[in-house]
């Protein structure tokens, strides 16, 4: 018995929460299909989608190695089903390349010394490379304070790009610390620029402290960082509102977090996450790194933090460096890790082991299965940085059309 449904439901109900790569394949169904998936309310239909699920059913992988780029598709675990990585195209700059942030499936990239910025689809392989990000006239220039005789410095430190649902327009954030030459006055400015309306504006950081992420975290309609408070307060997290322009505090799990604890912001299933290394050692002698995850319904509140899972340092898992939490499976039971130096590991939270890992070497990418090869992950790093961030397989245009 055939079944038939009609067309409104096909393209508006079902369509519209599949990621990338079956649309693309769609878009070949007939004509009609094709309008309809790149017309800009389906593609907002599928932002708005994504936003409100806690699961994406494939995600993309997107790895920076010096000037090349790679993008790994998976679903279940990383690269069981895709044991061929997709190369991207290679691209040339006098400097080198900077990941400054995902959103919706986009890769932020900049070019290190200018204003020029580079935005990918690794899902679509479509990109836009010709933006140019200004600031105010001679900002990066030595200037004199309004009433003051002492020249002031400006340095880049932080970097995040999201989206304003307001005004339907992706975001670059650019944060700068300034003070004199005595270092007496240091305070903190972010600079957002909107991609397709061309616009820029300035805020202030309201906390006297220190931004401790190069890349912020996109979550609802707003950036992350960790912040380390000056004078001995406890550290917290800022969230600078993309449509708002202001800052807000965010406070830690009172479990563990103070002054001088290292913990970094992730985002797991659109949710605000953080990992922090516990002080000192477990009974066995281990280092151990816990996971917070907030509720979503009392966002900035403190009583909103729940430990997620730990993560413990064996003889296949070193956790010298802080790991950063990139992703969750299905189930939950799985995290998927980024090692500082270039190393992407499957740790199974119920087993408190790695699975699989995935690392460069000589620009190939390698798999090795830690349930059958026995080898300690820090013999395996060192092959070949790279910076990683994983980012959901969408249709979003990099030129905003």
């Amino acid at each position: 018995m055939s079944v038939w449904l009609p067309e409104e439901i096909i393209t508006g109900e079902i369509l519209c929460w599949l990621p990338a790569r079956p649309l693309l394949r769609f878009r070949s169904v007939c004509k009609h299909w094709r309008s309809v998936i790149d017309s800009p309310d389906f593609i907002q239909r599928t932002i708005r989608n994504s936003a409100a699920t806690t699961w994406s059913p494939a995600r993309d992988i997107f790895l920076l190695a010096r000037q090349v780029s790679y993008s790994i598709p998976y679903s279940a675990g990383l690269l069981r089903r895709h044991t061929s990585p997709q190369s991207l195209p290679q691209w040339r700059s006098d400097g080198g390349i900077t990941l400054l942030g995902s959103c919706h499936g986009l890769v932020c990239l900049g070019y290190t010394g200018t204003n020029r910025v580079y935005l990918l689809n690794p899902a679509t392989r479509k990109h836009h490379s010709t933006l140019q990000a200004p600031l105010p006239q001679g900002f990066m220039a030595r200037f004199h304070e309004p009433g003051g005789q002492a020249t002031a410095w400006w340095q880049p430190f932080a970097y995040g790009f999201g989206y304003d649902p307001g005004i339907k327009d992706y975001k670059l954030a650019r944060v700068y610390i300034t003070g004199d030459e005595s270092h007496a006055r240091c305070k903190s400015v972010v600079f957002c620029f909107g991609i397709s309306s061309n616009t820029l504006r300035a805020a202030e950081i309201p906390f006297c402290g220190m931004i401790e992420q190069r890349s912020g975290v996109s979550v609802g309609d707003s950036l992350h960082w960790p912040f380390r408070m000056r004078y001995g307060e406890n550290s917290i997290i800022v969230a600078y509102h993309l449509g708002a322009n202001q800052w807000r505090g965010i406070p830690l799990p009172r479990e563990g977090f103070g002054h001088e604890v290292a913990f970094n912001v992730v985002g797991l299933r659109n949710r605000l996450c953080v990992c922090n290394r516990a002080a000192g050692r477990d009974e066995l002698g281990k280092k151990v790194v816990h996971v917070w995850m907030m509720r979503r319904d009392q966002y900035g509140v403190e009583a909103a933090w729940s430990k997620l899972f730990s993560i413990r340092e064996s003889g296949y898992l070193d956790l010298s460096s802080l790991p950063v939490a990139l992703d969750l499976s299905v189930n939950g039971d799985e995290v998927l890790l980024y090692l500082d130096g270039g190393m992407l590991v499957w740790y199974d939270t119920k087993k408190e082991r790695p699975g699989q890992v995935v690392y460069l070497d000589g620009g190939r990418l390698v798999s090795v299965d830690m349930e059958t090869n026995y080898v300690p992950i820090k013999h395996l790093v060192g092959r070949m940085g790279f910076d990683a961030i994983a980012c959901f397989g969408g249709v979003v245009r990099p030129d905003g059309n």
